[in-house]
């Protein structure tokens, strides 16, 4: 049994820093800082083997896998909890999976490693929800047209709402009959409702909902009651556009929920 002392004085704990620092993830980097000395001469020899078998895949096979992976043992708690998983979240496993997957085939072209062999079965590839976590977000903020096709059609409406109502206050801007009553020509929004600055000397000129004010009081935002029901539409369709973002969560939420156990094993 080694104690504290004695491994002060062997400076283990720095021999554990620099180990640590060569670690690609910060799971990798805790467990290393973690490791104590082995104790039997059976895990002391199946350690120098590992050990040997790493240095050959590295410098006689060549092969350089990546081991930076994300820290998901709280995501895949959560998923299996059946909780709702970030976009952010949901990548990390994507990641995950696709590390896990170039992992097992750059070992399959190296020979003669039992040991890593065997725990690369651990691994867990899951090709096509891998591909579909890649596909469906753009950022870790942004979610992709194609995550669904219900998706894709409801901001396909949002955008044709959204030039309709724009072409309708280009108008209203260029009009010889309400220009000469606007502040700026210009289109802005106020309440997530599209709304041109009026004069405020000039209210009533242009019908329609005043929905603020400049800190002046020189400029009314008005919106024009000619736009009202299409904003009203842009305002359900931008809701429906959330609802459908949160069913895509959801379900990929759903489906790490349902492999969370095999990917708990693949990640350690």
């Amino acid at each position: 049994m080694f104690d504290n002392k004695s491994l002060t004085t062997l400076e283990y704990p720095k021999i554990l820093a620099t180990l640590s620092s060569y670690a690609q993830s910060v799971a990798g980097k805790n467990k290393a800082k973690e490791l104590m000395p082995f104790e039997s001469v059976a895990e002391i020899d199946r350690a120098l083997s590992e050990t040997a078998e790493a240095d050959s895949v590295l410098f006689e096979y060549v092969l350089s896998p990546s081991f930076a992976i994300d820290d998901i043992g709280m995501i895949l708690i959560k998923a299996a909890k059946g909780a709702i998983l970030s976009i952010s979240e949901i990548m990390k496993v994507g990641r995950t999976l696709r590390t896990a997957r170039k992992l097992y085939k750059t070992l399959e072209a190296a020979k003669n490693i039992p040991i890593l062999t065997e725990i690369s079965y651990g691994l867990y590839a899951d090709e096509q929800l891998e591909n579909s976590i890649y596909n469906a977000f753009l950022s870790e903020t942004e979610v992709a047209d194609c995550a669904s096709s219900d998706l894709k059609a409801i901001r396909t409406r949002i955008r044709k709402i959204n030039e309709s109502i724009r072409s309708k206050l280009q108008q209203f801007i260029t009009s010889p009959q309400y220009s000469k009553y606007l502040q700026d020509s210009i289109v802005t929004m106020r309440s997530d409702r599209y709304v041109i600055p009026l004069k405020s000397d000039c209210k009533g000129t242009i019908p329609g909902l005043v929905h603020d004010q400049s800190a002046s009081g020189s400029t009314l935002f008005v919106e024009p009651m000619q736009i009202v029901e299409m904003n009203n539409d842009l305002r359900a369709e931008i809701a429906n556009e959330q609802a459908e973002i949160e069913k895509i969560l959801f379900n990929f939420s759903s489906a790490i929920s349902t492999v969370s156990e095999r990917l708990e094993r693949c990640y350690n």
